[in-house]
């Protein structure tokens, strides 16, 4: 407390105790006016003299106007790669980054590659050729062919990175010791070091080396990590310095070897030796060519042109340095520590337990530093600014967020309602002042033209307090207007010339700057207004709480002229209008709407059309007229002609991914903020494709086969044609997008044969099952956001051969046998249809002879009987009438008889579907007239599937003759009362019998013509007839008969 001692010592004796409150006071936010007069009239109280006040005065506002200031610390982000992400082990030795972007890392078990997404541990035996796997590597060196050589116990290992293998070379005589380590490639050799620190020139053309001895007093016992009894070799990297020359560093000095002179040099051995020092770890800067050395107590600067060594820094035992061009980081047993190049220092952090645990520093080619933790796996810190300017919470500023934002006139910028940031400097200050009043609602309102910032609060009590906040950053009590409890809570405020439009629950006052008064708007009909937004031609649309949003027509003095309500049926929030291309943007509960200048939707935008987040939070038009929102999933990009939609997430710098309601701002320059739960984000678009070093491309990993590797021996990824045979149709293509900065947040799109595009993870496998015999073009590529559309950056042809079936002279061949097939099907149908023809006429013959012989049989007996009556009759005639009767009489039945066996003959040759043509109605009809005009009973049980299944002519005819045979037999001769008919199928036979209860006859005394008739009929069938008849009991005639189909 300095100070003290030369305030006057009527102040120093009076009121020490009230200057170290002071004192105190000043770690305080901004006291206020009401305060600090306050204590002044305690001095007055006290009689302190004018004198005095003055000189206390001076102290008292010096401490008390000091803002609280604060430059953002260097901002880094940290990201990790361990085994969770495929690492082969957690403590990792050798690190080195190649020209196509991967990351090679060694163990003791494996090598591991790493390409943003993905970690390729390469230890399984087919990655080597002719050799054992290597497990325990010594640095890394890479050739002109992007061919990379690996130190081992074994000799030089060699990845051929067009094959995807390894093989190992031995560039020391066989009988010597095999242990290399590489240092780098110059001039087409691979140049190395053995233990002895002797070197070695690997021509890699010639496959030949030459030895160089440097006569170096240190020997290395072992290059593994275990075996640090000083420090392992991993600290203290060899290196080819800017005119490819050689360094080699031991813990006892430098070690220098000309090409071109092919002589050696040792450097710093009599300075460690005098200092009692040991170099511990070293790293070469090429933009400085110097070599940062750091050893038990400092860090030593040496200047590999002029050869001379000064002490840059001292402050204990070194056990980790990395430069590049912007930085130095050091880690000691003091902390953790980033210098510029003028060894200023701009972050310290003490030793944790990861950075007390970490080695292997180094920077990558986007001035990323990676360690490796120690039984974890490596650790990025990466010190480029996000995509997005962030400025995150801190337990001092912002603490509960972002929810107003507003600019001075000199491009600063009020955050909140007390934090001042300049964007330039990325600096905090702090307005102080101590608050005697909680508000409830605080509105900034930025008021360019008088350079000043209006801050209107509300307290607790409905009282309205206005204060000014000009470009000394300084606030400034302005009026008060008292007991504005009609009003409600406050929401918004608009500034309208010299007067604040503000909505309130109660609806929109008129607060007048220059009398200090409010006054609510005429022609107001709704209430809980939520937001003002002003638009052209002197309107301002009102959104409110749960209803359509609300337009005011407003006139000079801004009273409500008109009002229209727009937007029925949505909730709309914020809106803002592009009088350049004549639409109006509208943030609402469910996306954005576009609408026209008669506030008719022509666009909606929601998750439909890939919008992130849809509960809008706050929207603001860039300088072109596209629209920015924020919202509970982020912040997104509308264009506003074609409406591409871009969604901004964590890794592309967004404070979190809620934002506040409001929590937006344009400023005069064009940059637009917006504010959320844990800081804010600020930027000026266009903003354009991140423009990394690494750029994201599609590297195929592995491609298999039917679920096997591909038999060919070479890098998957530089195959770009693939023929495989019909049955090898199942492909699965292992993919991934290769950027060790932003791998994992760019999707893998491909398509075939130029259908759909198909979106996948950023590490993915495609299949392609079950693929037809066909050739095929897969296009396979990254999806950029920015320009929303896919990038191809890879083609692979495929072409599924046809199998022999499919093969031109086997389909000329089908085709002869199919049509040989064919002709002979046609040649067979023609010659099975000639012969149903032949078989048909030969049927029809046999039928005709059957009929023939049954005309000659049965009909022409009865003719010939019939002419001879007719004969006999008329010579009868006159001398014997009677006798010539009967003989008439003769002639009748006789020509009856020939008329009923005709028509039998001609039904039978009739079969057809009318129920008259059935054998049914055949035997019914002929029943009805023999038995119908006797006394005798009978019986008819016909099946009835016998009408559809019996159509053979021969099988009609003789059924029904046998029938009618038999029923006259049974009239003239039976005696019987009753008779049985009974006709059906029964095991693919037609059985027929015949039954009656008359007189009978003895069966061995037969000598009639129907029985024979009978029998002979079925016997003409291939039938069997049983006749069972005794005297006195009745006959029964039955036949069993085989059906013909």
């Amino acid at each position: 407390m300095w100070f003290f001692e030369i305030l006057p010592k009527s102040v120093r004796d009076a009121h020490r105790f009230w200057v170290s409150i002071i004192i105190v006071l000043t770690n305080l936010p901004i006291v206020s006016t009401y305060s600090l007069m306050q204590y002044f009239y305690f001095l007055k109280q006290k009689h302190i003299n004018t004198k005095s006040q003055i000189a206390y005065l001076f102290f008292f506002l010096f401490f008390w106007n000091v803002s609280k200031g604060q430059t953002l610390p260097i901002n880094f982000s940290t990201t990790t790669v361990t085994t969770d992400d495929g690492l082969s082990q957690g403590s990792n030795y050798f690190r080195f980054e190649d020209s196509e972007g991967f990351i090679w890392i060694t163990g003791n078990d494996a090598i591991n590659r790493y390409d943003g997404n993905y970690v390729k541990v390469y230890k399984k035996d087919h990655y080597f050729e002719g050799c054992k796997n290597l497990q325990q590597g010594y640095g890394f060196v890479e050739d002109d062919k992007q061919n990379i050589y690996i130190g081992s116990t074994s000799g030089l290992y060699v990845y051929v990175r067009a094959k995807d293998r390894f093989n190992l070379k031995y560039i020391v005589p066989k009988d010597k010791d095999q242990t290399v380590f590489p240092i780098g490639f110059s001039d087409g050799k691979i140049w190395c070091h053995n233990k002895d620190l002797n070197l070695i020139a690997y021509d890699i053309k010639t496959n030949k080396s030459t030895i160089y001895l440097t006569a170096s007093n240190y020997k290395v016992s072992s290059f593994h990590i275990y075996d640090n009894h000083e420090s392992p070799i991993l600290a203290r990297l060899p290196f080819l310095d800017n005119d490819n020359n050689v360094w080699v560093v031991n813990p006892n000095g430098l070690l220098f070897f000309n090409k071109k002179t092919t002589t050696t040099h040792h450097y710093l051995e009599k300075y460690l030796k005098d200092k009692a020092l040991k170099i511990l770890i070293s790293c070469y800067d090429k933009q400085t060519n110097t070599i940062l050395i750091g050893t038990g107590s400092s860090l030593l600067i040496f200047d590999c042109k002029t050869a001379t060594i000064h002490e840059k820094w001292k402050s204990g035992r070194v056990e980790g340095i990395a430069t590049n061009k912007k930085m130095i980081v050091i880690k000691s047993k003091a902390g953790f520590d980033i210098y510029n190049k003028n060894f200023e220092e701009i972050y310290h952090q003490e030793l944790d337990e990861k950075l007390a645990t970490s080695y292997c520093y180094s920077f990558d080619k986007m001035d990323r530093l990676w360690l490796c933790h120690d039984g974890v796996g490596q650790t990025i810190l990466d010190f480029n600014p996000p995509f997005l300017n962030k400025v995150a919470s801190t337990a001092q500023f912002l603490k509960v967020g972002v929810g107003c934002i507003t600019e001075f006139p000199d491009g600063q910028y009020l955050i909140q309602h007390d934090i001042v940031f300049d964007k330039a400097k990325r600096h905090f200050e702090e307005i102080k002042e101590v608050k005697t009043k909680v508000f409830s609602y605080t509105k900034n309102v930025s008021d360019i033209k008088n350079n000043l910032i209006w801050q209107i609060s509300q307290d607790v009590e409905n009282n309205i307090w206005i204060h000014q906040i000009g470009i000394n950053k300084k606030r400034k009590f302005y009026a008060r207007i008292d007991n504005a409890t009609q009003t409600g809570l406050m929401q918004d405020a608009l500034l309208l010339n010299d007067q604040l439009l503000c909505s309130f629950q109660d609806g929109l006052y008129l607060m007048n700057l220059k009398t200090n008064t409010i006054n609510k708007l005429a022609n107001q009909v709704k209430k809980n207004c939520f937001k003002i937004n002003k638009i052209s031609k002197n309107r301002i649309i009102v959104s409110y709480l749960n209803q359509e949003a609300t337009v005011y027509q407003l006139n000079e003095n801004h009273q409500i002229i008109t009002s229209k309500n727009i937007l029925t049926g949505f909730q709309p929030f914020y809106f803002d209008e592009d009088t350049a291309r004549q639409k109006i943007w509208v943030g609402t509960n469910n996306g954005i709407l576009v609408l026209d200048t008669n506030f008719k939707i022509i666009k909606k935008i929601d998750a439909n059309n890939n919008l992130a987040g849809t509960y809008i939070y706050g929207i603001l038009l860039d300088d072109e007229g596209n629209c920015w929102t924020s919202h509970q999933r982020g912040l997104s990009y509308i264009n506003t002609t074609k409406y591409n939609i871009v969604n901004f997430t964590k890794e592309d710098g967004i404070q979190d991914w809620d934002f506040n309601n409001r929590a937006y701002y344009k400023a005069t320059d064009g940059t637009l903020f917006f504010g959320g739960m844990k800081g804010f984000n600020y930027f000026k678009p266009p903003l354009t494709q991140d423009n990394s070093v690494y750029k994201s491309k599609v590297y195929v990993n592995e491609i298999l086969v039917n679920q096997s590797k591909l038999a060919a021996n070479c890098n998957n990824d530089c195959i770009s044609k693939l023929n495989l045979k019909s049955a090898k149709n199942n492909i699965s293509i292992h993919a991934i997008v290769r950027n060790i900065n932003k791998g994992k947040q760019t999707p893998i799109v491909y398509r075939i044969n130029h259908s759909k595009w198909i979106y996948k993870d950023s590490d993915c496998t495609i299949d392609l099952v079950n693929l037809a015999p066909n050739k095929y073009k897969v296009e396979l590529g990254v999806y950029d956001k920015f320009q929303n559309k896919p990038i191809v950056q890879k083609t692979l042809y495929i072409t599924i051969s046809a199998p022999f079936y499919y093969k031109a002279w086997f389909l000329i061949l089908a085709s002869f046998c199919f049509a040989g097939l064919v002709f002979g099907l046609i040649y067979r149908r023609r010659l099975a249809k000639q012969r149903t023809i032949f078989e048909q006429q030969l049927a029809l013959e046999q039928q005709r002879n059957k009929i023939t012989a049954d005309l000659h049989d049965d009909i022409g007996s009865t003719l010939s009987s019939l002419q001879i009556n007719s004969v006999v009759a008329n010579k009868m005639l006159d001398k014997n009438p009677k006798g010539a009767q009967k003989l008439l009489e003769t002639i009748e039945l006789q020509s009856e008889n020939i008329a009923d066996k005709i028509g039998d003959i001609i039904w039978s040759m009739k079969p057809g579907k009318d129920e008259f043509m059935t054998i049914s109605t055949r035997i019914k009809n002929f029943a009805n007239d023999i038995l119908g005009a006797t006394t005798i009973n009978y019986q008819l049980n016909i099946d009835p599937i016998i009408d559809t299944l019996i159509t053979d002519i021969s099988t009609r005819k003789n059924i029904v003759l046998i029938t009618k045979e038999a029923l006259n037999n049974a009239v003239k001769y039976s005696k019987a009362t009753n008779v049985l008919i009974h006709l059906s199928i029964e095991n693919n036979q037609l059985r027929l019998e015949i039954t009656d209860d008359g007189i009978g006859f003895n069966t061995a005394l037969i000598k009639g013509n129907g029985i024979t008739n009978i029998n002979k009929r079925v016997t003409e069938l291939n039938g069997k007839l049983t006749i069972l008849s005794t005297p006195n009991n009745g006959t029964s005639i039955k036949a069993t008969i085989p059906i013909i189909p």
